[in-house]
């Protein structure tokens, strides 16, 4: 009896996986059903870019806005158009949920217009204090959550693909405040500043710095560890690893989260390993390597770095 009764509690305080939501099911089915008719509407959207019926980016907003009315379960008067300079924006009881960039069918040829993209979307969010992105070019489509470090991806999908990704779950009125499943590497701060806004004082883009609070503000950039060219500063590397590890945790490095020290670590590692500075690599490594790779162990993250292990 006493087994038959804990299995029966178990099931009822175990925690559900948003997954398992049965709101999770029905939007998952309602996104299989409606693909094929979405997919028609958006051959027919790009069409009239061929015929030059309609300008090239009011192709793209009209295939996102089917896609968050028809495919999800937004209603017409939550997708908002050409808003606070924003090409579309779901909003909801008030509320600003995704700030959405979105440019004309075909401009994401490469990693780095994505990559733009994303940077002029989170401009936009951060002035308006909304907590997600997404940029599309109509067929290309990515949504991330802010988080202090970068974006986090949220839903990753191709508008062309026969199948939807169940991810876009992630994107319902349902689903939106939820934070999702680990889904891919975030993007960093870094990645997303522009090359040509420099540091005042170091003359350095964001790329170069070890930690990047806003890729708008070089003031919050901090631990200089690389050259404009991308390579290592064999001088400034560790003195920025020295920085952190003797001040983690009592915040004397001005502007660097707690929460962020193990990120930079493994992003100063990795450093060191292309130079061949770490103890696996170097017979007499220097104090400060040798004391980075201990910090890493008891961090739990030497995995995080390539060619460490």
């Amino acid at each position: 009896m006493w087994v038959v009764d804990s299995q029966r509690l178990w099931r009822y305080i175990r925690p559900v996986p948003d997954t398992d939501l049965a709101s999770a099911r029905r939007c998952t089915t309602r996104i299989h059903q409606r693909w094929g008719s979405f997919q028609a509407a958006r051959s027919r959207h790009l069409a009239a870019v061929s015929g030059q019926q309609v300008p090239a980016e009011k192709v793209a907003e009209n295939i996102l806005c089917d896609l968050f009315t028809t495919v999800l379960d937004w209603t017409t008067e939550q997708v908002r158009l050409q808003e606070q300079r924003v090409d579309l924006m779901l909003t909801r009881g008030g509320l600003k949920y995704l700030v959405v960039e979105v440019k004309r069918p075909g401009s994401f040829d490469g990693r780095g217009a994505v990559l733009r993209a994303l940077t002029q979307a989170r401009g936009y969010a951060t002035s308006l204090r909304v907590p997600r992105v997404a940029v599309s070019d109509g067929g290309i489509f990515e949504a991330y959550d802010l988080t202090s470090d970068g974006l986090r991806p949220r839903a990753l999908a191709h508008l062309a693909d026969p199948e939807p990704a169940d991810d876009l779950w992630w994107l319902s009125t349902r689903s939106i405040y939820r934070i999702p499943p680990p889904q891919g590497r975030t993007i960093g701060n870094p990645d997303l500043a522009d090359d040509s806004v420099l540091h005042p004082k170091y003359r350095l883009p964001a790329r170069c710095f070890g930690y990047v609070g806003d890729p708008a503000r070089p003031a919050t950039w901090k631990l200089p560890y690389l050259l404009a060219d991308g390579t290592v500063d064999a001088r400034r590397l560790p003195k920025a690893i020295g920085a952190v590890i003797r001040d983690y945790r009592s915040q004397q490095v001005k502007g660097l989260p707690e929460e962020q020290t193990a990120q930079v670590l493994v992003r100063l590692a990795t450093a060191a390993v292309r130079t061949g500075r770490m103890p696996h690599q170097d017979p007499t490594p220097a104090d400060i390597y040798v004391a980075l790779l201990d910090q890493l162990n008891q961090l739990g993250r030497t995995g995080d770095v390539p060619g460490l292990t």
